[in-house]
C-alpha cells in the first residue's frame, strides 16, 4: 500500500509538472499571436511592469494653446504614468475624396516633420502629469496644393495628425493627435480666377457707341476658367469670352465681368464706360488731395474745369451737376466734398447738363486704404541692468500696401534702421524708444516703448551661458538650445529658477523647459530660410545669447 500511495504521489507530481509546461507553452503561443495581430495588450498592460512605456494622452487645440494660425493647429500632450516621453516629429496621413473613387489614400504626400519637444512623467500614476502645449503645427504644405492641381478630380484633402517620439526606457511610440483635418477645401473662395477686361475702341464714345469687350487675358492657375459672365450696366448680359456690345443712351455704365472655375471659384474685373451724345458738355472731375487715402478719407471733388460743347450754340452753358460717390451717396454742385469711411474701392459718377438739355459724362476711382499699424517687439525686457543690450523687432506691424521702411530712435541719440535692431544702454536711466514705418503709399505709423535701465551690483558674477548644438544647420534643421545659469555669486541658480527665451530673425522657437533644473534649461530652434537667428535667455540676474546660421 505505501508503495502504491508514493507511485500515486510521483503521478500526480508528474500531471501538474506537465499542465505547468502547457500553461507556458499556451501563454507563449498566445503572445506570439498577439504580436502578429498588432495588440500590444502584454507589452502595454502585463509586461509594461517589466519594460515600461510612456503611456501618453493628447489634446487637440487645447485652450491653453489660444487661436492657432491659419493653416495650422495645437496640440496638448500629458503622460499619465512615470515615463517621460520625447516628441520627435509630426506624422501626416493624407486622404482625398475623389469625384470618382470616393475616399482614397494619398501616400505620396504623406510625412514625418521634425520636431522637438519634452513631456514630463507624472508623479501620480494613472493622473496626467505637466501638459506640453505645442502651438501652430502646420497642416497646410505647398506641395499638397500642387497634388490638388495635378489631380482636379480630388474635391477634398484630409489628414490624421500623429505625434511620434522616443520615451525615457527607448521605446519609439506614436500617438494621434486627431483624424480627418481638413487641410485644403476647394471651391470655398481659395484662389480665385484672375478676371481681365480689354475694351476696343475706348472706354468712352458718342451714342450709339459700340464697345467690344474681350476676356481672353483671364486666367486660371488651377482647374481652369469653366464660366463668363458679363453685366454692361445698361441690363443687359453676355456668357461668350469675346461680347459686341452697342450703347444707345447716353450715360455711364459700369460693366462687371465675372469669371468662375471648375470649383465655383470667381473672379471680377469692372471697367466704366462713358456715352455721350452728340454736342454734348464736357466733364472734368478734380479731386483733392488725391485718388487714394487712409479712412476716413475726406475727398474734395471739382467739375470747374467742365465746360459746354462750342457746337451747342450762344450762350449754351452748363446749368447742373450732379455726383454719385460709389458708396450710395451722391451730391449736386460744381465743388462738394465726401467722406469714405470704410476701405475700399469706388467709382465717383459726374453728370453734367447744360441749358439745351444735353448730359455729358466722367469717373474717376478712389481708393480707401487702412492705416499702417507699427508694434514694437523687445527682448529680453523692457527693463535690465547697464551695460543693457536690447533686441527690437517690428514683425507686429503691418500695412495693406507693404511697408517699405523701419527707422528706430533709441532715446539716447542713436538711431537704426530695419525690422530688426539692437541697442546697448550702458548709461542708467530711462529711454523712449520710436519707431516709425512708411508704406509704399507713404502712409507713415508710430509706436514707442520705454527702456529702464538700472544699475548692477558690482560684484554680481550671475551669467547666462546659451550654446546651440549645432550652431549651423539647414533649412528645416533643429538646433538644441542650452541656458546654464548662475546667480549673483557665480553659484548654479536654484532648481525652478525662471528663464525666459526670445529670438531674434524668425525661426521657430519652442521651449522644451522654461525653469532650470541644475542651473539649465533648454529650448529648441528650427529655421527653415536661410538666414541668422539670435536667441536670448534672460534670469531675473543676468541673460545671454546665441546665433544660430541656418545655410542654403
Amino acid at each position: 500500500n505505501n508503495y502504491r500511495i508514493r507511485r500515486e504521489d510521483i503521478t500526480l507530481q508528474y500531471k501538474n509538472k506537465n499542465n505547468l509546461y502547457k500553461i507556458i507553452f499556451l501563454l507563449i503561443v498566445l503572445s506570439f499571436i498577439l504580436s502578429l495581430t498588432g495588440c500590444d495588450w502584454l507589452s502595454g498592460g502585463i509586461f509594461n511592469i517589466f519594460d515600461p512605456k510612456a503611456q501618453i494622452i493628447t489634446e487637440y487645440n487645447p485652450e491653453e494653446g489660444g487661436e492657432p494660425d491659419e493653416g495650422c493647429c495645437n496640440a496638448g500632450v500629458s503622460c499619465i504614468n512615470g515615463v517621460e516621453f520625447f516628441v520627435t516629429g509630426f506624422a501626416y496621413n493624407y486622404h482625398g475624396i475623389d469625384s470618382v473613387d470616393g475616399k482614397i489614400e494619398i501616400s505620396a504626400l504623406s510625412r514625418v516633420v521634425e520636431a522637438s519637444f519634452y513631456v514630463a512623467p507624472t508623479t501620480t500614476p494613472g493622473t496626467p502629469g505637466p501638459k506640453t502645449i505645442i502651438e501652430n503645427i502646420p497642416l497646410f504644405f505647398q506641395d499638397v496644393v500642387d497634388y490638388l492641381y495635378l489631380h482636379p478630380f480630388i474635391t477634398e484633402i484630409t489628414c490624421d495628425l500623429s505625434l511620434v517620439g522616443v520615451d525615457g526606457a527607448g521605446h519609439s511610440l506614436s500617438f494621434q493627435v486627431a483624424s480627418e483635418l481638413p487641410v485644403f477645401e476647394p471651391g470655398i473662395d481659395i484662389y480665385p480666377p484672375n478676371a481681365e477686361i480689354s475694351v476696343t475702341p475706348g472706354i468712352t464714345g458718342t451714342a450709339p457707341f459700340n464697345v467690344v469687350f474681350d476676356a481672353s487675358d483671364s486666367d486660371d492657375v488651377g482647374s481652369g476658367i469653366a464660366d463668363i459672365n458679363w453685366d454692361f450696366g445698361d441690363e443687359s448680359t453676355g456668357t461668350d469670352i469675346t461680347e459686341n456690345h452697342t450703347y444707345a443712351t447716353p450715360g455711364s455704365y459700369s460693366v462687371t465681368l465675372t469669371v468662375t472655375d471648375f470649383y465655383g471659384n470667381k473672379g471680377y474685373d469692372t471697367v466704366v464706360i462713358t456715352v455721350n451724345e452728340a454736342e454734348a458738355p464736357t466733364a472734368i472731375i478734380n479731386v483733392t488731395p488725391g485718388n487714394t487715402g487712409i479712412a476716413p478719407f475726406k475727398v474734395y471733388f471739382d467739375a470747374y474745369e467742365s465746360h459746354a460743347d462750342p457746337a451747342c450754340g450762344f450762350g449754351c452753358e452748363i446749368v447742373s451737376y450732379e455726383w454719385d460717390f460709389g458708396d450710395g451717396d451722391t451730391g449736386t454742385g460744381v465743388t462738394l466734398n465726401h467722406t469714405y469711411p470704410n476701405v475700399g474701392t469706388y467709382t465717383v459718377i459726374l453728370t453734367v447738363t447744360d441749358s439745351n438739355g444735353k448730359k455729358g459724362y466722367a469717373n474717376v476711382e478712389v481708393t480707401v486704404t487702412k492705416k499702417p499699424t507699427a508694434i514694437i517687439n523687445v527682448t529680453p525686457g523692457e527693463s535690465g541692468v547697464a551695460p543693457f543690450i536690447v533686441y527690437f523687432d517690428a514683425y507686429g506691424s503691418e500695412s495693406e500696401s507693404g511697408i517699405v521702411s523701419y527707422e528706430w530712435e533709441f532715446g539716447d541719440g542713436d538711431t537704426g534702421d530695419g525690422i530688426t535692431v539692437s541697442h546697448t544702454y550702458d548709461t542708467v536711466g530711462t529711454y523712449i524708444v520710436y519707431l516709425t514705418i512708411t508704406d509704399s503709399n507713404e502712409y507713415e505709423a508710430y509706436d514707442s516703448v520705454s527702456i529702464n535701465v538700472t544699475e548692477g551690483g558690482s560684484e554680481s558674477d550671475a551669467e547666462v551661458i546659451v550654446t546651440a548644438e549645432p550652431s549651423t544647420i539647414e533649412p528645416g534643421e533643429t538646433s538644441i538650445i542650452t541656458a546654464t545659469c548662475t546667480d549673483d555669486s557665480g553659484n548654479t541658480v536654484t532648481n525652478g529658477t525662471p528663464v525666459a527665451f526670445g529670438a531674434i530673425g524668425g525661426g521657430d522657437l519652442n521651449i522644451i523647459s522654461n525653469i532650470t533644473t541644475n542651473g539649465v534649461a533648454t529650448a529648441t530652434l528650427t529655421i527653415n530660410n536661410a538666414g541668422e537667428v539670435t536667441v536670448l535667455a534672460s534670469t531675473i540676474y543676468a541673460s545671454g545669447s546665441v546665433t544660430v546660421t541656418c545655410a542654403e
